[in-house]
């Protein structure tokens, strides 16, 4: 915020043109709605990110996701797209430059279908999708609850002034109806809304009077 982002005009493999953003994936989803386009997309999707969105804590923390809940925000419905590489080291390679990308052709395909089914049939409802690839391919796909926490193990890495942020997937069992326990064996479909207010919670909080004694 506050400072200039740059953008570039491309052309996609098919001939489409483009605009690329050197910023966030909100950046992008900013610039395209509040600037360059001349009525609301039907749609956004942000991603493909190598490495998978498992849990509310690593959606919530994701620049991926961040995408989808601006997108939301201006009620224009998002999905955001996650692949889990078979290599960790995967998830890594835009800051450090090294390493082969892998091979992410069938997530493609199967991610142009589900596009199609919701751009005729919408979110059911929801705000945006979080959808998550697995390694191997599989046309299956399980429609699934967010595991608020335990997919990830997080843990620092400290230099002399820095410190560098890894999350390492665990193997870790869970209910079977969750993206943290499909992820190796489908494609999951989470469903998500943007509200994050406690209703019941608010509903005993209007009732206090705050600084009226205990």
């Amino acid at each position: 915020m506050g400072k200039p982002v740059k953008f570039y005009k491309r052309t996609l493999q098919d001939g489409s043109p483009a605009i690329a953003v050197d910023g966030t994936p909100v950046d992008a989803v900013r610039f395209a709605v509040l600037d360059d386009l001349d009525k609301k997309p039907d749609l956004v999707i942000s991603g493909i990110n190598i490495g998978e969105q498992i849990s509310a804590i690593a959606t919530f923390v994701s620049g991926t996701a961040g995408a989808a809940y601006y997108a939301a925000s201006k009620g224009i419905p998002a999905l955001v797209v996650g692949y889990k590489p078979c290599n960790e080291d995967a998830k890594y390679m835009e800051h450090s430059g090294t390493g082969e990308w892998e091979d992410i052709s069938y997530v493609s395909k199967t991610l142009s279908k589900i596009v199609g089914w919701v751009l005729k049939k919408g979110l059911m409802g929801a705000d945006f999708w979080n959808i998550n690839f697995p390694t191997k391919p599989t046309d299956k796909i399980k429609v699934v609850k967010m595991v608020d926490a335990g997919y990830y193990v997080d843990t620092i890495k400290r230099k002399k002034d820095s410190f560098i942020n890894f999350s390492i997937p665990t193997n870790a069992s869970h209910k079977t109806d969750t993206d943290m326990h499909w992820i190796n064996k489908a494609i999951t479909i989470t469903p998500c809304k943007m509200n994050f207010t406690n209703e019941t919670c608010l509903k005993k909080l209007e009732k206090v009077k705050f600084g009226e004694g205990d």
